[in-house]
């Protein structure tokens, strides 16, 4: 048997066929679905397609798919709607490409339902994120990940990220995540659910560490006990939410038990900065227009200070419905802040260096119904309402308990044109009078 690749029957321990390069043990017409492709150790100096049902096998660190000199290309791309992949143990690097949302070190075209990462190495995959995978897609595992050292050569690179559509039971659980140039990981455009990301580190990454857009019901989704620090602009960011307010069960929306701080300043960025956002932004079809029903509890956050025009947040949140208690917030501009109104609107807020109160990159329309309490606070000021207006109460739902914000109601003085004064004194009816 040469050394290399080799391919297993399900359910069998016989090693059925040796090839030198890993692609050539995918594309033999005896690879069937549900097949084993077992990779040796060594360094494999090509770029891999995916087009069937298949296990890729490595041994790790010592399992390495080297794209250095073999031009543009993702490192493994899984072809349009090939489902049930899983891929661990290999350490992808060196990859090149010309944009962060065409090329990856992994690439998940689209419709790539059932698709397995594990206890892989994703690194230096210039011109490329690391992870990237289109939507809309079903079931999404990645465990155990190193991603780090996608740059902007090309645009703004992601660790992780899935795009587009609906994203639905998404488990990214136990990676670490850094030095990328924009984020860590997201959930990009489109809705999402049944959302469960957990103990992960992310951290040092440009622009936020965990994004995630649109998440709904029918699934739970919970993004609890990660560490996020040094991100950028944001440590977790939760937009266009569309949760249940409650704390568990069918379209919870819970962000739990974290640690996000920052113990660096914030540089040259002159920018509004946060540590978690519950907020609405880059809003599509499909998404809600006001954020609603998410749990912030039991969190850590602190070391968010701007030093310019604008603020470090620890807390933001806007929109209905939403439950902030037993965080601990500390070291920051601001610690916890509730606000409505930002201009412009619909569109996105401004988020530049403005002298304003407002976290800029938030404009909810309306806040209200929202439970702040039983928090534990040290900043340079505690709590703050920023509003435009907050609303004037609030409607429940009887059958979903969920509760919607009411505007201010409008005047009720007719224009003075058609303004008809009521008689004075009133004209008297006799009670006998027949009307």
């Amino acid at each position: 048997m040469r050394s290399g690749a080799g391919v297993f029957r399900p359910a069998e321990t016989t090693l059925v066929g040796g090839y030198t390069t890993i692609q050539a043990a995918i594309n033999d017409a005896t690879t069937l679905n549900g097949y084993v492709v077992r990779v040796d150790a060594g360094t494999y100096n090509e770029k891999l397609s995916v087009n069937k049902s298949l296990y890729i096998r490595g041994t790790e660190a010592t399992c390495i798919l080297d794209g250095a000199g073999l031009g543009n290309g993702s490192g493994i791309t899984i072809t349009n709607a090939t489902t049930d992949v899983s891929i661990s143990g290999l350490t992808v690097r060196n990859h090149a490409g010309t944009g962060p949302n065409s090329f990856a070190g992994i690439y998940a075209v689209g419709g790539n339902n059932n698709l397995s990462v594990e206890n892989c190495t994703i690194r230096d995959n210039l011109g490329g994120s690391g992870f990237y995978a289109n939507g809309p897609v079903d079931i999404v595992t990645l465990n155990n990940l190193e991603v780090f050292g996608h740059t902007n050569v090309a645009g703004a690179a992601r660790g992780i990220v899935i795009w587009n559509g609906l994203k639905s039971n998404i488990t990214i659980s136990n990676c670490d995540v850094y030095n990328n140039n924009c984020c860590g990981i997201e959930l990009q455009d489109g809705t999402s659910t049944g959302v469960t990301m957990s103990n992960n580190n992310v951290y040092d990454n440009g622009d936020n560490g965990i994004g995630i857009v649109g998440m709904e019901g029918p699934g739970a989704n919970l993004i609890s006990y990660n560490t996020l620090t040094n991100n950028g602009r944001f440590g977790i960011e939760v937009k266009n939410s569309n949760g249940s307010g409650a704390n568990s069960g069918s379209g919870s929306i819970v962000v739990q038990n974290n640690t996000v701080s920052r113990t660096n300043p914030i540089g040259a960025e002159v920018r509004d900065i946060v540590g978690i956002a519950v907020m609405r932004r880059g809003v599509l079809v499909g998404n809600v227009d006001v954020p609603t029903g998410v749990v912030v509890t039991g969190n850590t956050v602190s070391g968010y200070v701007q030093p310019s025009t604008s603020d470090g947040f620890g807390i933001v949140i806007g929109g209905t419905n939403h439950t902030v208690t037993g965080n601990t917030v500390s070291g920051n501009d601001v610690g916890i802040q509730q606000q409505a109104g930002h201009t412009p609107y619909p569109g996105d807020g401004d988020q530049s260096n403005l002298a304003d109160l407002y976290f800029g990159r938030d404009n909810s329309p309306i806040t209200c119904g929202n439970d702040i309490s039983g928090n534990t606070l040290s900043n340079t000021l505690n709590t703050r309402d920023v509003a435009g207006p907050f609303g004037n109460g609030f409607v429940q739902n009887t059958n979903t308990g969920k509760l919607s914000a009411l505007s201010p109601p409008p005047s009720t003085t007719p224009p003075p044109s058609t303004v008809t004064p009521w008689p004075s004194p009133p004209v008297p009816i006799p009670k006998t009078s027949t009307l």
